[in-house]
């Protein structure tokens, strides 16, 4: 049996418990993610369709890494300050 027949076949209640293992395990994942970055690092964000952004990690939180994104023009101004979750970053070199 297939695991979508599986979840075709549970009732509710199992559906619910099956949803709060999921949620459990995917801010298992992403807690143990933001790790793997510490402030000053070089970064992109996926822009997801949007185009990428590079920047430089201000702070590591608990769910979340502030990153300041600055202008391709002027590297000194900075474009904006995003909060985002660390699945959507990639370390990049110097």
């Amino acid at each position: 049996m297939t695991l979508i027949e599986q979840v075709n076949n549970m009732n509710i209640d199992d559906l619910r418990m099956l949803n709060k293992l999921a949620v459990s395990r995917i801010n298992e994942l992403t807690a143990n993610f933001r790790f793997n970055f510490k402030k000053g690092d070089l970064v992109t964000i996926d822009g997801q369709g949007r185009g990428d952004m590079d920047g430089v990690v201000e702070k590591v939180m608990r769910k979340n890494v502030q990153v300041r994104v600055f202008d391709k023009d002027f590297p000194e101004l900075t474009k904006a300050i995003y909060n985002c979750t660390p699945t959507l970053l990639t370390h990049r070199s110097k």
